[in-house]
C-alpha cells in the first residue's frame, strides 16, 4: 500500500536541510516499525518521496510525502507510530492512503502559501508597506538574480509566481504578510527573492522569517487545491 501524511517542521526541525530531513524521516520510520518497501539494486532505500523541497530556515504546516508499504497499516496507526518516535519539532497529520493510479506528488504541485514576517530598518508605515506590495503586484516584470547549479548568476521574473499577496498586519517590528505562490516541479516563487524586492522597494534593509502554511495540488482526492476557499 502507499501512505500520503503531512509532515510540520517546527522550532529546531526548521534548520534541518532536505536531505536531513529526509534521511531523519526514513529512520523515524524504521523505528516504528513500519513496514517498507525496498527499492532494487545495490543500494536498497526506503520508497518515500516529498512533494517538494522546504529552504532551510523555513517552518512549515504543509509538507507532503508519500511512502510504500509492503503490509496495510491505518493511516490512524501510521500517525501514532510515527509521531511516537519523531524528532523533536516534526510531527505528521492528515495520513491517508494514496488515490489510485496516483504517479507522484511533485508532478500534480501547483501552488504554496506562506506566511512572510518581514522586518525593515527604520520607521516604515503600514502605508509604506502597502504601497510597496501593490508595486509588486501590479507590475508586470520583476527581475532578481538566481543562481544556477553551475554557479552562475542569471535574471529571473518572479512575478509570475507570485500569484497573490496580502498585508495581514503588524506584529512588533515585523509586517506579516499571506503569500500564495507558484510551486512545481519546475520550481516556484522564491521567498527570500521576494523580501529583497519588497526591502528594495521601500529603501530599506532588514531581514525575513517564513513559514509554508499549505501545498495545492491538482486533482488528487484528499489534499488542498486551488479551489473555491484556497484561491481567494
Amino acid at each position: 500500500m502507499r501512505i500520503i501524511a503531512k509532515l510540520h517542521e517546527h522550532e529546531q526541525a526548521a534548520f534541518l536541510s532536505h536531505l536531513d530531513m529526509q534521511r531523519s524521516l526514513q529512520r523515524s520510520l524504521r523505528r516504528a516499525d513500519m513496514p517498507l518497501a525496498y527499492s532494487q539494486g545495490f543500494n536498497p532505500h526506503p520508497l518515500m518521496a516529498f512533494a517538494g523541497a522546504l529552504s532551510t530556515g523555513f517552518e512549515s504546516d504543509g509538507e507532503y510525502f508519500d511512502v510504500r508499504l509492503t503490509e496495510d497499516v491505518t493511516p490512524r496507526d501510521f500517525e501514532d507510530r510515527l509521531n511516537a518516535v519523531l524528532s523533536p519539532g516534526l510531527f505528521v497529520s492528515n495520513a491517508m492512503q494514496a488515490p489510485e493510479g496516483l504517479s507522484t506528488l511533485t508532478g500534480q504541485l501547483q501552488a504554496a502559501r506562506y506566511t512572510l514576517w518581514l522586518t525593515a530598518e527604520g520607521e516604515i508605515t503600514p502605508e509604506q508597506m502597502e504601497a510597496a506590495l501593490d508595486r509588486v503586484l501590479s507590475a508586470s516584470e520583476v527581475t532578481v538574480q538566481k543562481r544556477t547549479k553551475s554557479g552562475a548568476m542569471v535574471p529571473q521574473n518572479l512575478r509570475p509566481q507570485l500569484l497573490q499577496a496580502r498585508l495581514l498586519g503588524r506584529d512588533g517590528a515585523a509586517f506579516t504578510l499571506d503569500v500564495l505562490g507558484e510551486l512545481t516541479a519546475g520550481g516556484g516563487l522564491r521567498m527570500d527573492a521576494l523580501a529583497g524586492v519588497l526591502l528594495d522597494f521601500l529603501g530599506s534593509k532588514g531581514f525575513f522569517r517564513c513559514r509554508r502554511e499549505e501545498m495545492y495540488f491538482a486533482d488528487v482526492p484528499g489534499l488542498p487545491s486551488l479551489g473555491k476557499g484556497n484561491d481567494e
